[in-house]
């Protein structure tokens, strides 16, 4: 075994090994350090995406409040119109792709105008409410 160590061979591969290994190492820690990079990147990324999507819902609550108060003023609404008011109502949300539906729901909790047909349920235990 003695013999292993002292051959040329032996001593050509180490001496290889030894002058590879700080290439290795630099290697290792260069991906190292670009997976970490990548890391952060991509965290920031969804920082980002989070912050935009945040914002647009903003946009979109208050655009929504807005009109709703433009609407709260209408006098058909404040009548409680309930075929004037569904007109109006399905033109907006013919118009509008955002909306699914536009009701209006009188103080009893009753709705008495909706842009798409609804039941006539109280609306009385809901939270929103």
């Amino acid at each position: 075994m003695r013999h292993l160590f002292t051959t040329l061979r032996f001593r050509l591969i180490l001496l290889v090994f030894l002058a590879v290994l700080p290439a290795l190492g630099v290697i290792l820690y260069s991906g190292l350090e670009q997976r970490r990079m990548a890391a952060d990147e991509a965290k920031k990324d969804v920082e980002d995406l989070v912050t935009h999507a945040s914002l647009y819902q903003e946009r979109v609550i208050e655009g929504v409040r807005q009109m709703l108060f433009t609407l709260a003023e209408l006098p058909a609404v404040r009548q409680q119109n309930g075929a004037v008011c569904s007109a109006i109502f399905a033109g907006i949300v013919a118009k509008q792709k955002i909306y699914g539906n536009i009701s209006a729901i009188n103080s009893q909790g009753m709705p008495f105008a909706s842009a798409l047909p609804q039941p006539p349920n109280s609306q009385l235990g809901r939270s929103h409410f």
